[in-house]
């Protein structure tokens, strides 16, 4: 996977952690978390936030889905984006979430060995 790709699949994961916080806790936090296997990396991204309604996780990775206001910044746009660039690198993307629990994302990419992208 290129660089600049992973970068921008982490800024949105961790933006959206960030934006959704739950301002009614008194702690928020986010955690990141790398798990290694032979042939994957799995990439978690968990908080404590506002999470999503019961029933609801796998539409925050549907085009222009949004969980905030309608005059809340952002076009629901991102999340897809994120989906579909780890598809494209055959990886997936999974979501848990619960209301006022918070949320986690689970990318997981294949590893690829540098001869992979030398060719």
């Amino acid at each position: 996977m290129v660089p600049r790709r992973l970068r921008h699949l982490f800024d949105n994961l961790l933006s959206n952690s960030l934006r959704y916080r739950d301002p009614g806790k008194e702690r928020s936090w986010i955690e990141v978390a790398l798990r290694e296997t032979e042939r994957s990396y799995e990439f978690r991204v968990s908080d404590n936030g506002l999470g999503l309604p019961q029933g609801r996780p796998t539409e925050v990775t549907e085009l222009f889905y949004r969980a905030a206001p309608a005059r809340a910044a952002g076009l629901g746009v991102g999340l897809a984006v994120v989906k579909l660039l780890v598809e494209q690198s055959t990886g997936t993307l999974t979501v848990d979430s619960g209301e006022g629990q918070g949320t986690t994302f689970v990318m997981t990419l294949p590893r690829y060995e540098i001869d992979d992208f030398l060719c």
